[in-house]
């Protein structure tokens, strides 16, 4: 999945944040390329990838095994509000994905 997600009622995107200190390296470019395109089918989960998503972003962060106190939902809302949120806009006929 992507690092960030943003849901609102014309789009949703995914962002990657990575960081390196190569300057214009096409490696490290081909990395978020790579990323970016495993991510694709995320854009529209499966029927039987709903709930394990929710499950996800119901728990706190984790980095390296390693889990913060950081929310994965940013908003404020709970999973099951932004989950039901995703699957409204994601059927909206013109939403830029």
């Amino acid at each position: 999945m992507a690092d960030h997600i943003g849901l609102n009622e014309e789009s949703i995107a995914f962002y990657h944040s990575k960081h390196k200190n190569s300057n214009f390296s096409a490696s490290d470019f081909q990395d978020i390329v790579g990323q970016a395109l495993k991510n694709l089918g995320n854009l529209s989960p499966s029927d039987d990838q709903w709930d394990t998503k929710e499950n996800l972003w119901n728990n706190l962060y984790k980095n390296d095994s390693v889990e913060s106190q950081i929310n994965r939902i940013r908003t404020g809302q709970s999973s099951h509000e932004t989950m039901s949120y995703l699957k409204k806009i994601k059927g909206y006929a013109n939403i830029k994905k």
